[in-house]
């Protein structure tokens, strides 16, 4: 993800430590990368297989997750192939 701030990342890390289990960035409303998860999803994580990564966690518990506001809009620029950039 190299279009995200380094304040970005910061926001997530202070939402956690703030005490959010699940925490995302947003930009004008729409949820964007990065994503962190408290120690209590280790287990759920570790135990994905493929290239979901921690969707399925998010999906099935999208309630938990603390939105973290940023002037960054970066942070909606997914980039998951060479061609992407």
């Amino acid at each position: 993800m190299p279009f995200i701030a380094p304040s970005s990342h910061q926001a997530v890390a202070d939402c956690l430590r703030a005490g959010a289990s699940l925490a995302a960035t947003s930009f004008q409303g729409q949820r964007g990368h990065p994503v962190g998860f408290a120690a209590p999803w280790f287990e759920q994580l570790v135990a994905l297989t493929g290239d979901q990564g921690g969707k399925s966690i998010l999906a099935m518990h999208h309630q938990k997750i603390m939105l973290c506001p940023v002037e960054d809009a970066g942070v909606l620029r997914d980039v998951d192939h060479p061609a992407d950039l």
